[in-house]
């Protein structure tokens, strides 16, 4: 089983006194009769939007961006972007309900399990072809199943500006960035990318503008008219 969205349904169910009682192994959920009560709850903030800010900051040569009506705490499983980004080079800090991100040193590889969080790989693998970083990873099954295939659509995409997305073995993924270097970005001012009809991969693809003097991007979608 892949990433398990319904686990934070179910969290807020039980704010509305409904309760779920959900068996992972044997692949089960079971909702008693109940009535929902009236209840305040607080909207919280899209962490899967949130995540693109960690790119900006990660690949900026300086930056420090505050995010107002952030919540350290979350139901979603995009929330993990603050550990992973941590060992990219952001660190968060949570201020009266404010995220606030700044640079510091990155690691020079990347492990990760993705199976609670597969929307957050592509802008993730974007930012380590950037960074020059290695990375190891697994729990990517769903993005097959996506809007298109996003492994071979983040395959072809990364390719084109000079990494590689290689299934080492079943289930396990390995990012190599390629050469990176001040002169590469400088004398290929110009980098092309062109994808499925994909709006996630759309949006990854815009932090590479911090590495590039000219980000040209083709056959921009009509979303609302697919």
């Amino acid at each position: 089983m892949g990433s398990i969205p319904f686990q934070m349904t179910a969290a807020l169910m039980e704010q509305f006194g409904v309760t779920c009682d959900i068996d992972l192994e044997n692949q089960q959920i079971r909702i008693a009769p109940a009535n929902y009560k009236p209840t305040n709850i607080t909207v919280e903030a899209d962490w899967s939007a949130i995540s693109y800010w960690y790119g900006f900051t990660a690949l900026a040569e300086e930056a420090t961006i505050t995010l107002p009506n952030v919540s350290e705490k979350s139901l979603q499983g995009d929330r993990v972007i603050v550990e992973i980004m941590g060992r990219l080079g952001v660190t968060s800090t949570f201020k009266n309900n404010q995220l606030f991100l700044s640079k510091k040193d990155a690691a020079t590889e990347l492990t990760w399990n993705f199976k609670d969080c597969p929307g957050l790989s592509s802008n993730r693998f974007t930012c380590l072809r950037a960074k020059g970083i290695t990375g190891t990873f697994t729990g990517l099954e769903s993005l097959r199943i996506k809007e298109t295939d996003r492994i071979a659509a983040l395959q072809t995409e990364l390719g084109k500006i000079g990494a590689t997305l290689t299934e080492r073995e079943t289930g396990c993924w390995t990012l190599a960035p390629g050469k990176v270097s001040s002169e590469e970005i400088i004398i290929n001012t110009t980098t092309i990318i062109g994808w499925p009809w994909d709006w996630r991969l759309w949006q990854r693809s815009l932090i590479l503008k911090l590495k590039a003097r000219r980000l040209l991007i083709n056959r921009i979608p009509a979303f609302g008219m697919i």
